[in-house]
């Protein structure tokens, strides 16, 4: 069959713009793919492994953050520190390996009662931090009970629950915690099992 002259010209002009399609498809796909690993292990940087919840590094990035949104708006955001009562005894006596898959299944408990946009933080050891945004003491109380409740229920072990929200009580995003904690350890010291919203008189208590 006789070729015209527009058969050479057309054809490796076509080859030539097929080979540069599928060259920016493979960079665009590499790039993608270059970039979902870059944010995988980013997120692997912010959690616990034992748990897969947020770990405490992150919590100090997060709370700043969001203290200042908060206290710009004036809006409410609410605090919970919680402890596993007895957690040391508990491991002592069923071992270590059961007392981490005790924490995995807090963790679990702690998901599945709280919104998509609260977030769940392994503060260290058996403590744990949620952090509420939007969100007034009372309604946060409600979550709490609901936590408590199900882990008295679910598993052999209770927890204690302290409450600190901002601009209430502070508008320091690291006394924050350090109000919830002392609300929490008063539940402690006060028999246990129990969610706590800080009071000004607890700063007496250590």
């Amino acid at each position: 069959m006789k070729l015209g002259a527009s058969d050479f010209i057309t054809k490796p002009v076509l080859l030539d713009h097929l080979y540069l399609t599928i060259k920016r498809l493979l960079e665009e796909k590499k790039l993608k793919e270059e970039a979902e690993l870059a944010n995988y292990y980013k997120n692997l940087a912010h959690l616990d492994e034992l748990t897969g919840l947020y770990n405490f590094r992150y919590l100090m990035i997060v709370l700043k953050k969001e203290a200042k949104r908060h206290i710009r708006y004036n809006h409410t955001l609410t605090i919970a520190m919680m402890d596993l009562d007895d957690f040391k005894a508990y491991n002592d006596t069923r071992g270590h390996e059961a007392g981490n898959e005790l924490l995995v299944n807090i963790a679990h408990i702690f998901r599945h009662n709280t919104r998509n946009c609260d977030m769940i933080f392994r503060y260290g050891g058996e403590e744990f931090v949620i952090v509420f945004p939007e969100t007034t003491q009372d309604e946060a109380v409600v979550v709490a009970q609901r936590i408590r409740v199900m882990v008295e229920a679910s598993l052999d072990t209770t927890v204690t629950i302290g409450l600190a929200s901002l601009p209430k009580d502070t508008t320091s995003s690291k006394e924050l915690i350090e109000l919830a904690d002392r609300a929490m350890y008063w539940g402690k010291a006060h028999g246990k099992n129990q969610v706590v919203i800080y009071d000004e008189p607890m700063s007496m208590c250590k």
